[in-house]
């Protein structure tokens, strides 16, 4: 039986604990076997991609200042702070509530790797010019990195929008 999807490797650890958070018993993370591979499914990357861009969006839209720190970001350097970090939050709110329904799912997944696209090209010219911390770079860059993969693995189980 063939499986498609992302080939992840994973230590132990992080195994048991995906294991234990998906309700599987002892005996049930006892027969994963280390030298198989674990695939994330379209659906899946999907989901996670809903509960993160919604996770973000809430927490930096309704707290900003705490978001900004996460960031690596001070707010009390700009008043102006709050705003931008809440215009950040409302993208991922609406770009995570675009993909809560099926109609027109393959178009905000498209737009939301574009978008996220763009976040890491910008991290990553703002370290080339020692514009970001490292703080920044490895949250603001890691997070809109595994956006980008989350949305591009749930474009290939993606249906085609009829016109």
């Amino acid at each position: 039986m063939a499986t498609t999807g992302v080939n992840v490797v994973m230590n132990p650890t992080i195994r048991f604990v995906l294991a234990t958070t998906q309700g599987l018993s002892t005996r049930a993370y006892r027969e994963f076997d280390d030298r198989k591979e674990h695939v994330m499914t379209p659906s899946t990357a999907r989901r996670a991609l809903i509960g993160l861009r919604l996770t973000l969006g809430a927490g930096a839209y309704a707290l900003p200042s705490h978001a900004a720190r996460i960031f690596g970001i001070d707010p009390e350097e700009s008043p102006a702070m709050d705003s931008a970090v809440r215009l950040f939050g409302a993208r991922e709110l609406a770009l995570g509530l675009g993909l809560v329904g099926n109609a027109g799912m393959p178009r905000w997944l498209v737009l939301g790797v574009m978008s996220d696209g763009l976040d890491v090209l910008t991290v990553v010219l703002g370290a080339r010019e020692r514009r970001l911390g490292v703080q920044t770079v490895a949250v603001g860059g890691g997070l809109a990195a595994a956006a980008v993969a989350l949305g591009i693995r749930s474009l290939s189980g993606a249906q085609p929008v009829k016109r």
